[in-house]
């Protein structure tokens, strides 16, 4: 159940980004700067992260709803600096909290890096 969960969560950031990468195209945008596979990957990893932690039964719902939200964020149709920069703010927001468990903000903090990585790229 987890690796299908995974593979569609990978599959799902694949299918966005080549139809943003299309939508792009057509207007004369290049999508994400030069490496699209690196940050499809990327993508796809920050993603599957996220979704991890939506499952753990142990992370708090609140939590565990800001990670939702954030994930909608980076798989929505907005410009990926603007998705990305958004989930940040919600992720940094809530890795505060004092009722997560430590391993769960150790994985939030691997997901903010990601995704300033992928920020960083598309500057």
């Amino acid at each position: 159940m987890v690796v299908s969960a995974k593979l569609f969560s990978f599959f799902f950031a694949s299918v966005f980004l080549s139809l943003l990468k299309r939508k792009k195209k057509a207007i004369g945008v290049g999508v994400m700067g030069g490496g699209d596979d690196k940050v499809r990957e990327q993508v796809a990893y920050a993603v599957e992260l996220m979704e991890s932690i939506m499952d753990d039964t142990s992370v708090p719902r609140n939590i565990r709803k800001t990670i939702e939200d954030a994930k909608l964020k980076v798989t929505s149709g907005e410009a990926i600096e603007v998705a990305v920069t958004s989930a940040i703010y919600l992720l940094e927001d809530i890795s505060n909290d004092i009722n997560m468990p430590a391993h769960t903000r150790t994985e939030i903090w691997t997901i903010i890096s990601e995704l300033e990585s992928i920020r960083e790229k598309n500057k």
